[in-house]
Order: C-alpha cells, then structure tokens, then sequence
C-alpha cells in the first residue's frame, strides 16, 4: 500500500515528482514521508491557468528584455513547476499582476500574501534539491535574488543569489564551459545576469562581490553592437 500511494503522489505535479529525489535512491517509506512533506507545504501550488499565462506575458514583456536569466526556448519546452513559481513571485510585485494574484482559489490575494506563499513552496523544493538541475537551479535561485519581504528579505535575497552564483562558478559558466554549443549564448547571458545583480547586491547590501572581473573569461554584451543599446545592454 505504501509504494502505491508514493506513487500516486508522484504522479503530481506534472510528474515532477519522481526526479526530486536528491539524495540517491529512497525507500518506499522515504518516499512517503517525503511526498507528504511536499505535499503539506504545495510545492506544486500555481495560478490557474488563465491567470499564470497572464503572469508569464508581465514577465516576459517587462522583467525578461531587461535581466534575461529565464531560458524562453526551454521553458516552452517543459516549464517546470518551481521555475514558473519563481517567475509568477517576481511578475507580481507588476502593477498590471494585482488582477491575476490568485493560487488555486477564487480569493483575490494581495502582493504580499501571494508571495509569501510562493516563496514558501519554492524555498521548500529548494530545500530537498528539487529540481537537480544546476542552470535551472540557478534560474530560479536568480529569480529569488529579486525577492526581499520582511526583516531577513534582504539577507535571504542576498543567500540565494550567492547560491546560484556558487552553481555557476561550479560549473564553469565564467569560462563560457557550462552548457554545450546551442546553449552557450543563452548561458553567456546567464552569467551576465549573474554578475550586474552581484554588483546591484553589493550597492544596495553592502556586501562583498562574488563575482570578480578578474576570473571572468568572458566577452561583456556591452561590446558587441548588436546588444550593447537593448534593454539588455543598456542594464549592463
């Protein structure tokens, strides 16, 4: 009975599920225990469908020409969960998302409330390695960065961009190694990305840089024509 209702469980979350263990493989009553750990805490939870598309347009049309760290072509592709989640968190600080803030619900949510139960069910996944995938992980860890609510906001804003900068340093995004030829461009933006919220952490934070020019292999945006006056661009 258990390995089924583990396996029910799975089957949620368009299947996510079965690739979050992280920590090798899992008895069936890990897997329980786990599946009802993240069931408790939602980490499937999304706007209906008109409202999450309405959400992706905000992102995509005012967030994404600017900081391009989500991957377009691979999120049409697969969308995952927690990356969508991540990305629904930042289009709703939009005024234009105020009529789409909803989670499953008829009840309309404010700003706040609908983040702070996104940040939940993210911060959760994340918790338990789920999705393990680095640059999707890094995506999404990026997307946080943009995130600070509440005393410790600021902080935690500040963690989750070292994290995802510590992904890309591990996998070499600073030499232009992270990702095979037909993501190379995308991954180059990525770390772009990367670096000018480094720089903004580090004026608004008074943090420390991570990223420092001296270990970084790669050719700036800014110096190629065609990018250096896009929205992009001029952010850099």
């Amino acid at each position: 009975r258990s390995n089924e209702r583990a396996s029910a469980l799975d089957s949620d979350a368009d299947s996510q599920w079965p690739r979050f263990w992280a920590m090798g493989e899992l008895n069936a009553t890990e897997q329980e225990a786990l599946s009802a750990y993240l069931k408790a805490f939602k980490v499937d939870l999304l706007p209906p469908l008109e409202d999450l598309e309405a959400l992706l347009s905000i992102y995509l049309t005012c967030i994404h020409p600017i900081l391009p760290i989500v991957d377009k072509v691979e999120l049409e592709i697969s969308r995952p969960t927690t990356l969508l989640q991540a990305i629904c968190l930042v289009a709703s600080k939009h005024t234009k998302a105020r009529p789409h803030l909803t989670l499953g619900d008829s009840i309309m949510l404010t700003p706040r409330e609908f983040a702070k139960r996104l940040y939940k069910s993210i911060t959760t996944a994340l918790s338990v390695r789920l999705p393990k995938n680095r640059i999707l992980d890094i995506q999404i860890l990026a997307l946080l960065a943009m995130h600070a609510e509440g005393p410790n906001g600021q902080d935690l804003a500040s963690l989750h961009l070292a994290q995802a900068i510590h992904h890309a340093h591990g996998i070499g995004m600073q030499f232009g190694t992270a990702r095979s030829d037909e993501k190379a461009e995308y991954t180059t933006q990525l770390f772009w990305c990367l670096w000018s919220l480094d720089k903004l952490n580090c004026a608004s934070s008074g943090r420390p840089l991570l990223i420092h020019d001296r270990d970084n292999h790669l050719e700036s945006p800014i110096s190629k024509p065609n990018l250096k006056h896009t929205p992009f661009g001029i952010w850099l």
